[in-house]
């Protein structure tokens, strides 16, 4: 037999290894496929638990200081009257977090810097409308139409003027049977583990065996996420410079 690399599970073949985890194995000890009714757990549970950890995982990589390679951008045009601007829906509804917001004339961007709601008017709009790169942006509710978040920025300039909003993107989970989960292969046993884990939980059967191993399979993927985040620009400071 000769020697391969670990390849990353797909759906399937993940499914299989989360079922035998969970003590609910989906064929007999000879083959034989057992029918979904005579299982304890559906396929769509688990199906639906393995997502909920996989978005955990991506939440955990995510961190509070995510790098490009996990964000998205949306570039979007204010009212030029009241600076305010719908956001994109995984903004909007919640689910994502804004890691910024730039200024765009033409190859250049600068950053706005955030403050809230309750800020917006202590703010002198003449100071800051003079300085280039000192307008402000909050985020505010919707109206009675609709309970999404809108983006404020101020001043606004009168004009059309582009900012560009940087956003965690959504987790990526698997939709079809033979997709991969975008995750190394070594961390199959946290995913399978966990997701088990996940659905014993509702009737308490996790044994205290497998409740330690998931924690301490949870701890090492927490101190690895920082390094799955990529690389990330180091500021320099000059010598001599506080």
């Amino acid at each position: 037999m000769a020697l391969s690399r670990a390849t990353t599970q797909t759906r399937t073949a993940l499914v299989v290894l989360i079922r035998d985890k969970a003590g609910d194995p989906a064929t007999d000890a000879v083959g034989n496929t057992i029918a979904e009714a005579q299982r304890r757990y559906k396929d769509d549970d688990v199906d639906s638990e393995l997502q909920q950890f996989l978005k955990w995982m991506h939440v955990e990589v995510a961190g509070d200081n995510p790098t490009q390679s996990l964000l998205v951008t949306a570039d979007l045009t204010p009212n030029a009257t009241t600076g305010e601007v719908d956001l994109p829906a995984p903004i909007a509804l919640g689910g994502a977090s804004v890691y910024k917001v730039e200024d765009v004339f033409g190859s250049i961007t600068v950053a706005i810097e955030y403050v809230s709601p309750h800020e917006m008017d202590r703010h002198n709009l003449v100071y800051l409308n003079s300085m280039p790169g000192r307008r402000r942006y909050t985020l505010i509710g919707g109206d009675l139409t609709s309970a999404a978040l809108r983006l404020k920025v101020i001043p606004s300039l009168g004009a059309t003027q582009t900012v560009r909003v940087w956003y965690v993107a959504a987790p990526i989970v698997p939709g079809a049977d033979s997709d991969v989960v975008m995750f190394s292969d070594k961390w199959e046993e946290l995913i399978c583990l966990g997701t088990a884990c996940g659905l014993m939980a509702r009737d308490d059967e996790a044994t205290m065996q497998q409740l330690m191993r998931l924690q301490e399979l949870k701890q090492q993927f927490k101190l690895n996420a920082p390094r799955l985040q990529g690389s990330r620009r180091i500021r320099r400071r000059r010598r001599g410079v506080s």
